[in-house]
């Protein structure tokens, strides 16, 4: 019996081409959900270290887990190269991984490149539908966070602010918008002098084109070139 996987439309040719030469029948279709979905219960998302720090950054990255929590009794992630080569904070890097493996209890695992992510794809569809016989299952598109957890997630993107200190930081500043406005001075009497340090910094330290960052991630990961 041939393994089948349905992969979004936006998902890499190399990966998809690995999953082909290793016999595997690969459905492009277009995902609300997921990047890769393996079975009823096992989706997929799947980030280069880039995008994971991006998608950070930008606040997106919550959403998008609690999408795939919803959708999926099985949920996965997938991290594409070393998070940590980039210059950006550690300890809010593995605060983000914490919070996702204890509060969403995600599934995590970390890959050095494409080939790597299809191997790895392929032995859990193996597992899924030759043992456990389950099929890939298109899920609906889960219902949307409401304006309140929307707000949440967005403050929880900050380096260091869990559940609790968004709710306080919103509580006092009422908005989003002006907790980033606020002085390191007005965010310390909320939640300290270290945290509050490090959210100004992030907030105003000049940001690093794409191009700049791909180029130096590429100088410390040759071999990433050639995919």
């Amino acid at each position: 019996m041939k393994l089948k996987i349905i992969a979004d439309v936006h998902e890499s040719n190399v990966i998809i081409d690995y999953l082909k030469e290793m016999n595997v029948i690969v459905e492009i279709k277009r995902l609300d959900v997921a990047d890769y979905i393996i079975s009823e219960r096992v989706g997929i998302e799947r980030k280069s270290s880039e995008d994971f720090l991006n998608s950070l950054i930008n606040n997106r990255l919550f959403e998008q887990v609690n999408r795939l929590k919803e959708a999926f009794e099985k949920p996965i992630l997938i991290i594409e190269g070393d998070i940590f080569s980039f210059n950006f904070n550690p300890n809010a890097i593995v605060s983000c991984l914490i919070a996702m493996i204890l509060d969403y209890d995600l599934r995590i695992f970390f890959t050095r490149n494409k080939k790597e992510t299809a191997i790895f794809i392929y032995h859990i569809a193996r597992r899924e539908q030759l043992e456990l016989k389950s099929k890939p299952k298109i899920r609906h598109k889960p219902k949307l966070l409401t304006l309140r957890e929307k707000q949440m997630f967005l403050v929880m993107g900050l380096p260091n602010i869990g559940e609790k200190l968004a709710f306080l930081l919103l509580k006092k500043f009422k908005t989003p918008r002006r907790i980033f406005m606020a002085s390191r001075k007005q965010l310390e009497s909320i939640i300290g002098e270290k945290r509050a340090k490090e959210i100004v910094k992030v907030l105003d330290t000049e940001f690093k084109t794409k191009q700049e960052t791909l180029n130096r991630y590429l100088s410390k990961n040759p071999s990433e070139k050639e995919f």
